[in-house]
């Protein structure tokens, strides 16, 4: 099965109309939405690289449906495996040349740079930073048609966000906690909180990342590593299939 973006449907009969400068992007990207950048400083690190992934999925699905729309959806799929387990991505085809210079590819290609950072620093101990947010959060209002949905989707993620996964020091204390007690391991976040007109149950967010992963045809995903390929590269366990963090 192939990853369907979860608001393909927002950008129908909507032709790219955004100005891009390929020289000039990261001038445009300092543009950015300091409340946002600071809301997400209070959600956990595995919420942010989680958030980042959601954020890019807005950026591939304005992108126009043309030969390669499959394989683009094919590589968002592996960086939501990677966000789970680092050695299911292989990292897909590389990706160069003057094709990615444009209003319809030039976005992708930022955005692809920016998620691929965030996942390997994620894999060697920091993960996704306030500002590499707030950079995907301005791409994604400057290539959309119009921003009313995506806000009104922002601010409900945030929200659920904030309540199921706060960052660790954000959270209550209970009376009874052990002051010294070792901090628990990070909770990981489905894709599915990210669909706002479902109800989301944090309750079943294994059994909900464990579907994901089980759903995925890393058989025909050139971005994906088959189980004995991940096993070479030293991954212990059941390839997709999700094992949650024990506190």
């Amino acid at each position: 099965m192939t990853l369907r973006f979860f608001v393909d449907d927002i950008f129908d009969h909507h032709p790219i109309a955004h100005a891009w400068d390929g020289n000039a992007v990261f001038g445009v990207m300092a543009e950015v939405d300091q409340d946002f950048v600071e809301a997400t400083a209070h959600i956990s690190p595995e919420a942010r690289v989680a958030l980042a992934l959601a954020l890019f999925e807005w950026v591939a699905a304005r992108l126009p449906r043309g030969d390669d729309a499959e394989l683009r959806a094919q590589r968002v799929e592996s960086y939501w495996c990677s966000a789970v387990q680092p050695h299911h991505g292989s990292g897909g085809p590389r990706l160069h040349g003057p094709d990615f210079a444009g209003p319809e590819l030039g976005p992708w290609y930022i955005g692809v740079r920016i998620v691929e950072d965030i996942l390997f620093m994620r894999e060697h101990g920091t993960g996704a930073h306030p500002p590499e947010l707030g950079l995907l959060d301005r791409m994604v209002r400057h290539v959309l048609p119009e921003q009313h949905s995506y806000l009104a989707w922002r601010s409900e993620v945030l929200d659920r966000l904030q309540r199921h996964f706060p960052r660790q020091d954000d959270r209550a204390l209970d009376l009874f906690d052990d002051l010294f007690a070792p901090l628990p391991e990070p909770a990981q976040v489905p894709r599915e909180l990210f669909d706002t007109r479902a109800h989301f149950d944090p309750a079943q967010s294994a059994a909900r990342i464990d579907a994901f992963l089980r759903s995925v045809a890393w058989q025909t995903n050139p971005s994906l590593l088959a189980p004995d390929e991940m096993a070479e590269r030293g991954f212990v366990g059941a390839a997709y299939r999700y094992r949650p963090y024990v506190a």
